[in-house]
């Protein structure tokens, strides 16, 4: 919950080449009584983006589930797990292309300590089966 300031890095044409750097802000808050909201809001390239995401776990699905929605004109649908002893939630995302191509994406969250965590948002790679590092985030919570 809260507030979240946010170092993003991203490397748009492979995990080999020059990456972006840029900041955002999460903003985090309880949904009902099963559900987190999150509204995250960064400037890419001179554009404003913002993206906003519902999770929660689903009973009838015996997992995490989640909703997210950007200014692309589809949703992308996630299910996920946490393990515990690592303190990391992977989710794994039904999204489409602004082509409306289906892909399928991986995303890891780790809770390094209360007040910092990291995302890595992996994307299908050249091979078959393959995945890359496309994106991370690391969030550090505002007091």
């Amino acid at each position: 919950m809260g507030v979240w300031d946010a170092e993003i890095e991203v490397w748009p044409q492979g995990p080999d080449s020059p990456s972006i750097k840029f900041k955002g802000v999460e903003t985090n808050r309880p949904y009902g009584d099963y559900w987190l909201a999150s509204d995250f809001d960064s400037e890419f390239m001179g554009q404003a983006t913002k993206v906003h995401s519902i999770v929660g776990y689903d009973l009838d699905k015996g997992m995490l589930a989640g909703t997210i929605i950007d200014h692309g004109p589809y949703a992308a649908s996630m299910t996920g797990e946490y393990d515990k002893e690592s303190k990391t939630v992977q989710w794994k995302t039904e999204a489409k292309d602004l082509n409306g191509r289906s892909m399928v994406q991986r995303t890891s969250i780790t809770q390094a300590s209360d007040g910092e965590r990291v995302l890595v948002l992996m994307v299908p790679g050249k091979k078959e089966g393959d995945f890359t590092r496309f994106m991370q985030i690391r969030f550090v919570k505002r007091d």
